[in-house]
């Protein structure tokens, strides 16, 4: 059979749900999640997960775990 998975993620006070809806992560959730994956591997593969996870971009992401490691 066929199945689909939904996706929601709270976006400040509402709820995204559907396909793509990682999409519309803002930064301060794309940073959250930088940091609990810090905490098991190295920044830049953190901040590559991170990326795929929330949709933002990597620089950006990698930018604030540099600056969170100083």
């Amino acid at each position: 059979g066929v199945y689909q998975m939904i996706v929601a993620i709270r976006v400040g006070a509402r709820l995204v749900l559907g396909p793509g809806a990682e999409k519309h992560a803002d930064l301060a959730d794309g940073e959250r999640v930088l940091r609990i994956l810090m905490e098991r591997m190295p920044a830049g593969e953190a901040a590559q997960l991170a990326a795929r996870i929330t949709g933002l971009p990597r620089n950006a992401l990698y930018r604030s775990a540099l600056k969170d490691s100083k």
